[in-house]
């Protein structure tokens, strides 16, 4: 999940989902209400877009639900049908010339996702992060990179995170990719203090606010520690 600022000083929040599930608008909602939150906790209250990109493997989804209580809408885009080989073209005689635009970067970011079916998404992923290699400037070529990476959480496969490990060693983004594991400790870590704090009868809301997690996060731990009591 991505949040933007918008000119109009609205905020969209971005996600994107390589399959339709309904159970998705529950995340939605979550992502919602956290965004919520913390603007009011600023006093601010900006208007809030929920955006969601589709693959190409979707054609059509469900933007709504409806009920009597709430109402979650989506702001749908849709990857299919999109000029993968054109832009993937676009995109190597750009970096060739050293012709290299926004549009071409943000191609280059999203062009992954144009691909339908797993084997064109792997190729995809491996043929952008080598392109974005040979971006002579080093902040466009950190941009496109952790886009990539970003954008592509979701399907990229153990084999092509294992080439994409091998192709970026230790520069910036690469380092990005080794803290993985550092990252998972520290959500074990933070899961045990809540954990601990619960036990002592410190309130969800409270435990959310010290370790700067969602109150949906605690409350997920809160039931796991109850039921293990």
């Amino acid at each position: 999940m991505n949040r933007i600022i918008l000119e109009d000083g609205s905020v969209a929040i971005l996600d994107y989902e390589s399959e339709y599930k309904e159970a998705n608008f529950t995340k939605y909602g979550h992502y919602l209400m956290d965004v919520i939150d913390r603007y009011l906790k600023e006093g601010k209250h900006p208007d809030i877009h929920m955006m969601v990109l589709y693959t190409a493997d979707i054609e059509q989804a469900k933007t709504e639900l409806s009920r009597t209580a709430c109402r979650i809408q989506v702001e749908a885009s849709y990857m299919t049908g999109l000029p993968s080989e054109e832009w993937l073209k676009e995109a190597r005689e750009g970096i060739a010339d050293h012709a290299v635009t926004d549009e071409l970067l943000m191609h280059l970011v999203l062009l992954p996702l144009t691909y339908k079916g797993e084997e064109k998404k792997q190729e995809a992923i491996r043929a952008c992060v080598d392109l974005a290699r040979q971006l002579p400037d080093k902040e466009q070529e950190t941009f496109a990179l952790a886009g990539i990476l970003t954008f592509t959480d979701k399907i990229i496969n153990d084999e092509t995170k294992r080439y994409i490990k091998e192709v970026l060693g230790m520069t910036q983004v690469g380092k990005m990719l080794m803290d993985e594991g550092r990252q998972k400790g520290l959500q074990e870590s933070q899961q045990k203090t809540a954990k601990n704090m619960l036990k002592r009868g410190n309130p969800p809301e409270e435990i959310a606010e010290i370790l700067e997690l969602p109150i949906e996060t605690i409350k997920a731990w809160e039931k796991e520690f109850y039921a293990m009591v």
